[in-house]
């Protein structure tokens, strides 16, 4: 009977230093998931899709940054000026535009944030000045 009694303060022991460890864990990783956010990004040429991507994200990232995780990207002068290979053309007047949930965007990609849910549209179409 003895020796039971030592068992079960063991087998008590181990369960109540396992259950802290447990509950943190599963805390810790429902914060690490409210931090970051799903951003869908699409790449159009003369608004026919070419390519979508599903992208996670930092809360209060800014498009650039989703975009930089989902193609390789360069830039010049802030501006996006090829994705994944596909470059824009200044002498034809073709350029890499974006919009944000189907609106026009209002800042450059370094400065737009992007939202849970968002969907950032890149497109390579000709623009008339």
């Amino acid at each position: 009977m003895n020796q039971f009694k030592k068992w079960v303060v063991s087998v008590l022991a181990i369960l109540m230093l396992e259950l802290p460890v447990v509950g943190s864990t599963v805390v810790t990783a429902q914060k690490a998931t409210e931090r970051t956010v799903t951003v869908t990004y699409v790449l159009q040429r003369n608004s026919k899709q070419f390519a979508r991507k599903k992208v996670h994200v930092k809360q209060g990232a800014v498009v650039l940054t989703g975009l930089k995780h989902a193609w390789h990207v360069r830039m010049k002068k802030g501006m996006v000026t090829a994705i994944d290979g596909r470059s824009q053309n200044t002498a034809k007047k073709t350029y890499w535009m974006y919009k944000v949930d189907g609106k026009e965007a209002t800042k450059g990609v370094t400065q737009e944030k992007v939202r849970n849910h968002d969907t950032v549209t890149f497109n390579l179409k000709r623009v008339n000045e």
